[in-house]
């Protein structure tokens, strides 16, 4: 029995970087994440679709992204702001509450989203000089990935990083 042709789908490459937002460096992300769905036997690819930010004030939400991180800000209504990352978007919907006081960086569970930048140390004491609550004094370093990090408070308890990628020695 001759094998049934199934057309190939062609997706446009996801890059490591959506203007700003580290993705990952890894070539499976660059390329998309192909995946197989057992069930239907099919296969497919997958990427990232948007970000999504939860916060219980727009306002302030609206003055960190916007204007204090620069991302561009495309819609707006009475519960959500959308920020254009060229190949994505970042949504922010207003929430009731903030996150848990208790959250605890690196131990306690969470999605980060990690801002590169080209100093870490410039942006840090710029966005410090602005009132950002940096959970690092100083930026750690990842060994397995060449990226140095800070991690910040944002609008309504969320946490994001600042990360620097190194050159490769």
């Amino acid at each position: 029995m001759p094998a049934r042709h199934r057309p190939e789908v062609r997706v446009p490459a996801l890059p490591a970087i959506v203007r700003g937002i580290a993705l990952s460096s890894a070539p499976w992300a660059a390329a998309g994440v192909r995946y197989k769905r057992a069930r239907l036997g099919v296969e497919a690819f997958m990427k990232l679709g948007m970000i999504v930010v939860m916060t219980p004030d727009l306002d302030e939400a609206r003055a960190f992204y916007r204007d204090l991180l620069g991302l561009n800000l495309t819609v707006e209504t009475a519960n959500q702001l959308i920020f254009d990352l060229d190949e994505s978007e970042l949504h922010v919907f207003s929430c009731a509450d903030a996150a848990p006081a208790g959250y605890r960086h690196g131990a306690t569970a969470a999605t980060i989203c990690a801002f590169e930048v080209a100093s870490i140390e410039v942006e840090m004491r710029r966005m410090t000089a602005a009132g950002v609550v940096f959970l690092h004094a100083q930026p750690a370093e990842n060994p397995v990935s060449g990226v140095r990090y800070a991690a910040f408070r944002a609008p309504g308890g969320n946490v994001h990083e600042l990360i620097e990628r190194r050159a490769a020695p």
